[in-house]
């Protein structure tokens, strides 16, 4: 099931929603949702049955929109599939894409006008941590269960926000991953955990470095300025 409703629940769906011609006005000055309608593709004769919406908020213009278009893509084909191989009888599943334009109003907004449709059941969101952070308390007080797809930074579920679900690997778990395989059999090795100071490498240099000492190697982290700095001189 998705945000707690079960596939043969035909009960209403339970979603906290801002007044409807607040949340179109926002869309209206906006510009922010495309497209204009939920889309899916009808299998026999599902087009007659009512529409559950998964809502996906993600960066669709600008330098990051090739990311967010291969989001879309993938969320509208994993429902395809629902729909077609698994689907239930009283409902389809639809997708609905949003626009975040990597601008944090922007993406927080768009959960507002999700939340105006009453067909909407959670999100897929956002590309980067920036409008993932900016949007977490939204997505919590419009009830939406929230799958965030590529955003690896630990701050994204130590909020304390009990809707959020990930797919990748947090920071931290991915530098003690990396320290335990990087270092087996390594007796004694020292390590230099080198990171620059954005929104991606910190916490992954500093559980690398937390494992190294843990497994008895001497270890350490070097952080440097993510604007400015040139790699090749800085090694």
């Amino acid at each position: 099931f998705f945000g707690g409703l079960p596939l043969h629940d035909g009960r209403g769906i339970c979603v906290k929603r801002r007044a409807f011609i607040a949340a179109a006005g926002a869309a209206a000055a906006g510009g922010s949702v495309v497209p204009a309608r939920a889309q899916y593709v009808p299998f026999q004769n599902q087009q007659f049955l009512p529409q559950l919406t998964i809502a996906v908020n993600v960066t669709l213009s600008g330098p990051l929109q090739k990311y967010g278009q291969e989001i879309v893509k993938g969320v509208q084909a994993a429902v395809d599939e629902q729909n077609r191989f698994n689907a239930p009888i009283s409902h389809v599943y639809a997708v609905r894409a949003y626009d975040d334009r990597n601008t944090p109003p922007i993406a927080s907004t768009n959960a507002a006008i999700a939340a105006a449709d009453p067909s909407t059941i959670g999100i897929v969101g956002n590309l980067t941590a920036d409008m993932t952070l900016a949007s977490l308390s939204r997505y919590a007080a419009e009830n939406f269960a929230v799958v965030v797809p590529t955003v690896t930074a630990d701050n994204v579920t130590k909020r304390g926000f009990h809707n959020v679900f990930r797919l990748p690997a947090n920071d931290s778990a991915s530098g003690r991953l990396f320290a335990s395989a990087a270092l087996e059999g390594k007796r004694g090795a020292s390590t230099l955990a080198v990171a620059l100071d954005g929104d991606y490498g910190y916490d992954v240099a500093r559980a690398f470095a937390t494992q190294a000492k843990n497994d008895h190697h001497p270890s350490d982290v070097l952080l440097f300025p993510k604007d400015g700095t040139d790699p090749a001189a800085a090694a």
